[in-house]
């Protein structure tokens, strides 16, 4: 990938743009019109097309379909669907004119339900979005990467989180679990070489602060690369995106129960619910929820959840509609990983001479014991690797009344206005609150030398001894707040011709407000005699442990009582108001040309001071993000090349050395590949290769102290490939492989050109093969297998502490199933080997072993 470079990219388009001269541009005419079941019901999700001309559209959800651009002759419209009997109407298309063509197919709308049931069986994946650019636009069409995980997928999988979900995206590695700490508690994951979290709900803010429970979930949208231009960099970052899409009501009476239980406590019931509330189908109400209880690996932990998500649908007119949904949800946790944190030798070396000179006097003499200090990780722990430590993996080191609580609540609306065939007026306003309270335990690997050099001081032979880390540090802190965020936004969008050439766009205006709150109460206590803030105790890692239990609710209670309390208040209110614009111009009916637009104001407002009741340290930067791309169809909707530039950016405050005002941080992104999307859908995939840089990054001023300058660079480039395929009826394929190479370029001498902790490991696989018999005497019988790979990671990369490695691990899962219109029984093995594995980023959490899980569902 050394030869694809910037230059050969612009070549690339040049050529591209150099072949519009010699292509034909189509404009014609339209067909229109409702396709509607025997019953009198509209069909959804019907295909309509003209095969001569290679056009074609899908019904919405209301029966209606369009097809524009046609050329002007007689043609065959053709109507046609898997399980549906065909129908043909021969029509005469005149250029300019709007032809009005409705069907009945034979179908109540009952059976034709049980197709789309049946139908999607065989769907591995699906590629459609209305989110990804704000504009219906297929893959092929798109020059921006994404990836788009169904609920289907995530039924034969059963999976039952987005966490798990997400394991069926490459380059998407999971960093750190969700902790439900109000504002920044959700899951972090690693996409593209930077860290994200779950920010987006139907492409609006909705900050997830526990793991979010899959029984409401249509889609798992992975957009990547720098996405502020259409969705501003208050839910994104750098690396991309992740959008959950919500199931929505439909227009017949249905439903599904599902209950689950598996290996260490796990129950999980959960609804699906759907009616029409009137007899015309035009106000639909549906409702999904669930319970979850699970236990970790560990002898304790656990995380309780209760979740219930409700969503109305309502058409006035054929011209306005409304929707609105909620997500209502409460969960407790007792620990939920073992977060262990290190004191690198770093970070220990200013306290450990400073002991000793307390209790020597003569530098000399401590500067000649310092010598013998262990110089990095390795030397401190005995090892560089999490594999390698002396650390019991089944041990949680907690209780289960260590425990906090958080509760989350979302609000969605969606008004859609149809001005006019060209033109919709679209509406959205998001609403985000969440909160949490209660105890929160972790843990730091105390290396040997600290008891080692203490306990030879004493004794008069000052020794740091042997490398290694026997001793845990128990630590608790209790963090209390809440967060508000909301949302409102107007969005044009058009589809519209200027001459001969289609134009799609939309453009709008954007409202975000963020108002947290968050306290954290430290006790303090001593770490082998050394007061250190939040710790409990220390205890040995291995073997026989007296005082195991005492780090319990009650003990926590005595510490908090007794102890002198610190508390550190963190206020904050931001604003930003926001324009952009983004048009998708078809040059020819395969060239077809992007750009977009945002600019962005940012406001805040500044830190809250109780005492004097006011804020102090405000500011506001103004951003622009452009964006921009081409894509051109080698054959028509079904193989693009595609190329885009992308842009990010974070808002800075303060000043440097000379009193100059910093300004955003901007990330650029360069991107170029291959979509594919063909045999009617059966087989889709995307390859490409990304280059993103990041620069005016604000780091310490190595000339000044306690300055900072804004000069620093990151890159972060790489290669991801993924291919969907369903090549024969049951069988369904997806794979996926990631490469990523990120590094620090202008920053301190001690992490320059080395990989930043947050990027996640280099290279990264997936892949999830299935099959569902469709006949015979074992029809409806399904198998399922696949696993990830994960290479090595680092949660400590410095040259000042070396490194500290989390193991590269391949994770291996395999399902059996056997699903009936009307019932389904499924059966997993997660982590069939029963890998021992870490995640973390300057930390390490052991993951999940091998669990079983059984499911029953029931349709109605």
């Amino acid at each position: 990938m050394k030869h694809f470079t910037r230059l050969s990219l612009f070549t690339f388009i040049l050529f591209l743009c150099r072949t519009v001269a010699f292509a034909d541009d189509n404009h014609g005419g339209m067909v229109k019109g409702k396709i509607t079941t025997s019953d009198g019901k509209p069909a959804a999700y019907i295909s309509v097309s003209i095969e001569q001309a290679k056009r074609g559209s899908i019904t919405d959800d209301d029966g209606n379909y369009s097809i524009k651009n046609i050329p002007a002759g007689h043609w065959t419209l053709k109507v046609n669907a898997v399980g549906v009997a065909p129908i043909e109407k021969v029509i005469d298309i005149v250029e300019g004119e709007t032809l009005n063509a409705d069907f009945v197919i034979s179908e109540t709308a009952q059976q034709l339900q049980e197709v789309i049931v049946n139908a999607n069986r065989n769907k591995a994946a699906s590629q459609s979005s209305d989110y990804v650019a704000k504009l219906p636009l297929s893959s092929t069409e798109n020059s921006q990467v994404y990836t788009v995980i169904p609920k289907e997928l995530l039924a034969r999988q059963l999976t039952f989180n987005v966490s798990d979900a997400l394991k069926n995206a490459a380059g998407v590695t999971q960093l750190w679990e969700a902790v439900g700490r109000a504002g920044i508690g959700g899951a972090y994951y690693s996409l593209r070489g930077f860290g994200t979290q779950v920010k987006a709900r139907n492409g609006m803010v909705s900050n997830a602060n526990t793991e979010i429970d899959a029984s409401s979930i249509e889609n798992v949208e992975v957009i990547k690369g720098p996405s502020a231009t259409l969705f501003g960099n208050n839910i994104t970052s750098y690396g991309g995106l992740i959008n959950v899409v919500t199931k929505k009501p439909y227009k017949t009476f249905g439903g599904e129960l599902t209950y689950a239980g598996g290996s260490y406590g796990l129950n999980r019931l959960s609804f699906d619910v759907n009616t029409p509330l009137d007899q015309d189908g035009d106000v639909l109400f549906r409702i999904n929820g669930s319970y979850n209880k699970q236990n970790t690996f560990q002898d304790f932990g656990f995380n309780k959840r209760y979740f219930v998500a409700p969503s109305l649908s309502y058409k006035v007119n054929d011209k306005l509609s409304f929707n609105f949904d909620a997500q209502i949800m409460s969960a407790t946790n007792a620990g939920g990983s073992t977060i262990t944190y290190f004191l690198p030798p770093s970070q220990l070396k200013s306290t450990i001479e400073g002991l000793l000179l307390s209790g020597i006097k003569d530098q000399s003499v401590v500067d000649q014991i310092m010598a013998a200090y262990p110089k990095n990780m390795e030397e401190a722990y005995g090892t560089d690797r999490a594999d390698k430590l002396n650390l019991d993996y089944k041990r949680a080191f907690y209780t289960n009344d260590i425990k906090n609580t958080m509760s989350e609540a979302d609000f969605y609306g969606q008004m859609n206005y149809k001005i006019s065939s060209d033109w919709t007026s679209q509406t959205n306003v998001s609403i985000n609150t969440n909160s949490s309270e209660g105890y929160m335990p972790f843990f730091y690997l105390i290396p040997n030398l600290v008891p080692n050099i203490l306990t030879s001081a004493a004794a008069g032979a000052p020794s740091f001894g042997q490398g290694g880390a026997d001793y845990l540090a128990r630590m608790v802190w209790k963090p209390v707040g809440s967060q508000t965020i909301a949302e409102a936004q107007q969005n044009f969008i058009g589809d519209f011709q200027i001459g001969s050439l289609r134009n799609r766009f939309v453009g709008g205006i954007d409202y975000y407000m963020n108002n947290y709150n968050m306290n954290y109460i430290n006790p303090t206590g001593n770490i082998f005699g050394i007061p250190y803030q939040d710790a409990f105790d220390v205890v040995p890692t291995t073997g026989s442990i007296p005082n195991y239990l005492n780090f319990n609710g009650a003990k926590v209670d005595s510490l908090f009582a007794v102890s002198q309390l610190s508390s550190s208040n963190y206020p904050a209110k931001t604003y930003s108001y926001s324009a952009y614009a983004n048009d998708v111009l078809n040059v020819t009916d395969r060239l077809l040309v992007s750009a977009g637009l945002r600019v962005d104001r940012f406001e805040n407002k500044g830190t809250y001071d109780a005492t004097t009741a006011s804020y102090y340290g405000k500011f506001g930067q103004t951003a622009f993000s452009p964006k921009f791309g081409l894509i051109y169809q080698i054959v028509k909707e079904q193989v693009s090349l595609f190329g885009n530039y992308q842009n990010g950016f974070t808002n800075q405050t303060g000043t440097d050395f000379n009193g100059k005002t910093f300004k955003p941080e901007q990330a650029n992104q360069w991107e170029g590949g291959v979509k594919l999307d063909a045999a009617h859908g059966r087989i889709s995939g995307t390859v490409s290769y990304y280059d993103i840089k990041v620069k005016d990054i604000v780091r310490a001023d190595p000339d000044h102290a306690n300055f900072s300058i804004q000069n620093g660079t990151q890159q972060s480039k790489g290669f991801e490939a993924n291919i969907t395929a369903a090549p024969v009826n049951g069988l369904n394929v997806i794979a996926g492989y990631a490469y990523n190479n990120s590094k620090y370029i202008n920053s301190s001498d001690d992490v320059n050109g080395l990989r930043p902790v947050t990027a996640g490991a280099k290279n990264m696989a997936n892949f999830w093969v299935s099959y569902l018999v469709p006949k015979g005497v074992i029809r409806n019988v399904g198998i399922g297998f696949g696993g990830n790979y994960v290479g090595d990671s680092y949660t400590v990369n410095s040259r000042t502490d070396g490194q500290f490695i989390l193991p590269a691990y391949t994770v291996l899962n395999a399902t059996v199933f056997y699903d009936e219109p009307k019932f389904s029984i499924s059966a997993k093995l997660n982590n069939l080997t029963n890998k021992h594995y870490w995640i973390g980023y300057t930390t390490m959490n052991p993951q999940m072993l091998r669990q079983f899980v059984g499911s029953i569902s029931f349709k109605f």
